[in-house]
């Protein structure tokens, strides 16, 4: 009987670290899907601003090349590429100050004082 209780207790432990670990890789999928969302939407919304700010440069007279390098076409790639750089860091590098690493410490220091409170 003791053997069989083991097994059911072993089963569910078994079971309870696979749907964390699925919890985890989920979390992961998920933020580089928001990563690249957020690479897509940046690509097509900078080059449409782009497009508009040389066709009207060139309508008032400048070259292609003229209206390409105007200095205010650029501020908008640099300030949202910067917030996409950042993302980009929260997601790839995983070992950071505030990685899975990180999470996984905090989780465990709060579970240990919600231990100690509950004696």
């Amino acid at each position: 009987m003791e053997l069989i209780e083991n097994n059911n207790l072993n089963d569910r432990n078994e079971s309870k670290m696979r749907s964390e670990a699925y919890m985890r890789v989920q979390k992961k999928v998920d933020n580089l899907k928001g990563f690249y969302i957020h690479l897509f939407v940046y690509l097509i919304i900078n080059s449409i601003f782009l497009y508009i700010k040389v066709t009207e440069n060139m309508d008032k007279g400048d070259t292609f090349l003229e209206a390409l390098l105007d200095s205010d076409n650029f501020g908008l790639w640099i300030l949202w590429g910067i917030g996409l750089v950042l993302h980009g860091i929260n997601v790839f590098i995983t070992n950071g100050k505030f990685g899975q690493d990180w999470e996984e410490r905090k989780i465990k220091e709060f579970m240990s004082e919600d231990t100690r409170n509950w004696k």
